[in-house]
């Protein structure tokens, strides 16, 4: 096997002295053969070697910079991200991505890796090469390579169909979970809105028959291999009064109901959950607030925001009995009479919900339903 293309006036030569070309890889390397155990060695002069070999090695270079480029953009390290900035736990991460999902982006990430490493190594190995026929040293018989050269015949003709898996994934959508209508309410493992408040319920029934097709709520619910039950719950008066206005019993009710498998996945997402809500950081959300302001009025036109300032704060109450952990904070967002929001956080073994609710109930007069629908 013989580096590069061959010129025609050597290739007559060779074949003159009992070689044959027999074949060409990928324009890189091409295959000769001979019968005659005593034909003269071909292909001895650096020049003709050297040149195909520095080919080589740039085509392996370009290879192992763009491996490691992709291995580093990859989507495996969206959970790992998540948890330093204390935006969720790593396992709120996976969960937000799919369980199942985020173990083919693992098994896509150490492709990434070790084609990295097998075209880096090559480049290395090309390059040590190079140096020593540009010295005038022999060339090496292959013996000490045999392994590694099986592991690169495996992953070398994965390098293509690697990258285009790796722009596949990114054309994924990732961390969205699409609702639709329902009218069944039954079977629940929390209670809606026609549990809490009439009133409020009725107005909301009231205001759906304006829109055609409209649900009694909007759900998802999905299983995972770390969750067998996600529930994504929502009952929002807003959908109609874009077109009525806000009415007086108007509100917005949204549930988050998680079936861990682990309770201590559970504990960690509400622990979490709470320390966010206790460790309010007003100087990071003034400065996100501002940017987020004055981002929309940039891009936007037709929108003129402007930030008020205005600090939010969190009182928490500990509600914790039977067996059921409880906190129940009440969150003031603007200078509003009705800027307000609650925000029921409980958990009972592996499961765990999370409720915010804007509206003119008290849901912490409403725990002991909540528990017996955690507990049922």
């Amino acid at each position: 096997m013989s580096l590069g293309k061959i010129p025609e006036e050597k290739a007559e030569l060779y074949e003159r002295s009992s070689w044959r070309v027999v074949g060409e890889l990928k324009n890189d390397l091409v295959v000769l053969t001979t019968d005659d155990p005593d034909a003269p060695e071909i292909f001895s002069e650096p020049e003709h070697l050297i040149k195909p070999l520095k080919r080589l090695a740039k085509k392996h270079t370009a290879y192992w910079i763009l491996f490691l480029i992709m291995f580093l953009l990859s989507r495996v390290g969206s959970p790992f991200i998540y948890t330093m900035l204390g935006m969720d736990t790593f396992v709120g991460g996976v969960l937000d991505i799919g369980t199942a999902y985020y173990i083919l982006l693992l098994l896509m990430a150490v492709l990434l890796l070790l084609e990295f490493i097998v075209h880096l190594r090559r480049c290395r190995h090309l390059k040590k090469l190079i140096k020593q026929i540009e010295r005038g040293g022999e060339l090496p018989t292959g013996e000490r390579y045999k392994a590694k050269s099986k592991i690169g015949a495996v992953l070398i003709p994965l390098t293509i169909p690697v990258i285009v898996l790796w722009f596949v994934h990114l054309a994924v959508p990732m961390g969205f979970t699409s609702l639709h209508g329902t009218n069944d309410l039954s079977g629940l493992p929390f209670p809606t809105m026609q549990e809490i408040n009439t009133d409020e319920y009725n107005y909301y029934v009231e205001g759906l028959k304006k829109l055609d097709g409209a649900g009694l709520a909007d759900i998802s619910e999905r299983q995972d291999l770390l969750a067998p039950t996600i529930i994504e719950f929502s009952q929002d008066s807003s959908w109609f009064e874009n077109l009525t206005g806000k009415g007086e019993n108007s509100f917005e009710y949204n549930v988050r109901y998680y079936e861990m498998r682990f309770e201590k996945d559970a504990k960690e997402a509400v622990d979490r959950m709470i320390y966010d809500y206790e460790h309010f950081d007003a100087e990071d959300y003034h400065q996100r607030a501002r940017a987020l302001a004055e981002s929309i009025s940039k891009n936007f036109e037709e929108y003129e925001i402007s930030y008020d300032g205005y600090t939010p704060t969190y009182d928490i109450r500990d509600l914790s009995r039977d067996g059921v952990e409880i906190k129940l904070v009440n969150e003031k967002y603007g200078y509003g009479e009705d800027d307000t929001r609650q925000h029921l956080i409980m958990r009972f073994g592996c499961k765990y919900i999370d409720v915010s609710y804007s509206g003119s109930s008290d849901l912490g007069e409403y725990t002991d339903l909540y528990i017996a629908k955690l507990k049922a």
